[in-house]
């Protein structure tokens, strides 16, 4: 069966551009520990949909919610529309056509909107995946992928957009202030089909905790989006992904060996794209003996992440 690729990536971001002091000047933070989230964030600059002349914080909710839409269409086309160009398609080309958003409602959704301005084919399929937070893109691929799976023929378009800026909130929570130093506005797209060149997407797994529901999101006080923000995110984050990372590469006879290995051998190209490559090559031998993996490599370019050697 024939595997879904990736055949083009852009993104979109909006024209206005700020500096962390510009960001926290509007919010008018000046206590030293607000203001450390964003001197410590190693963030420069960041881009926001809202012109230099309305940055302030006092939009009611429904300037909020204009502001919300107004980006994301504007973004999800101009970022569908350069994915497009750079896989050499047309809009009719397309037949399944997925977005995500938690910070953009609209009704019709994203996917609706963009099925009318691209200029897709009346019988395209569509789907759109809201308020997933922030795997959504991920989840979105998931549908494209099965998708394509189920109709190896097709071609897919996915288109990612959040407008953050839309979804801030001042008040006396320090989480609130995390949220305003860290986060964007911006759109990403993928063009996804089974034939041609590009990284294939070979497998992906769900790991959901439902005990952690409540470390991040969104609640609505008087209307108005506000992050819900837990400092134990970090933790839970690193604990699921190196679980995840572990039945994917189990599920696909990999190690932490032989990503190195692909890295090394193939480093202009992403780790799903040399599975094929690096599988072929690491289980040919037994390890040196100073590597602590727990499995075989390739004795003909080691370089164990665990020993250095």
């Amino acid at each position: 069966m024939r595997t879904p690729k990736i055949t083009a990536v852009a993104t979109a971001t909006p024209p206005h551009r700020y500096t962390q002091a510009d960001i926290m000047d509007a919010a008018g933070y000046t206590d030293a520990p607000r203001r450390a989230f964003f001197e410590h964030s190693d963030i420069e600059s960041r881009y926001l949909w809202i012109p230099r002349e309305r940055l302030r914080p006092d939009e009611s909710v429904d300037e909020l919610a204009a502001r919300a839409r107004d980006g994301a269409l504007a973004l999800s086309e101009t970022a569908a529309r350069r994915a497009l160009e750079r896989a050499g398609w047309q809009a009719a080309d397309v037949d399944f056509v997925v977005t995500t958003t938690c910070t953009a409602r609209l009704t019709p959704s994203i996917d609706a909107h963009l099925v009318g301005r691209l200029g897709c084919r009346p019988d395209v399929q569509r789907a759109h995946i809201g308020d997933t937070g922030c795997a959504s893109a991920m989840v979105a691929l998931q549908q494209a992928w099965n998708h394509l799976r189920a109709f190896p023929n097709h071609r897919a378009l996915l288109v990612s957009v959040e407008i953050c800026s839309a979804a801030y909130f001042l008040d006396d929570r320090l989480e609130s202030a995390v949220a305003h130093a860290i986060f964007a506005d911006g759109a990403g797209a993928l063009a996804l089909s089974t034939e041609g060149p590009g990284p294939r997407v070979v497998a992906h797994r769900t790991l959901f905790r439902p005990e952690h529901l409540d470390a991040m999101g969104f609640e609505y006080p008087g209307g108005r989006p506000r992050v819900i923000l837990s400092k134990d995110v970090r933790r839970i984050g690193a604990t699921m992904l190196g679980e995840m990372l572990r039945v994917l590469m189990d599920a696909q006879g990999l190690s932490a060996c032989s990503i190195a290995r692909a890295r090394c051998s193939s480093s202009t190209m992403p780790p799903c794209a040399t599975r094929a490559r690096s599988s072929a090559t690491t289980a040919t031998c037994p390890r040196p003996p100073s590597c602590s993996c727990s499995t075989k490599c390739s004795a003909r370019s080691h370089r164990c992440p665990a020993s250095g050697a």
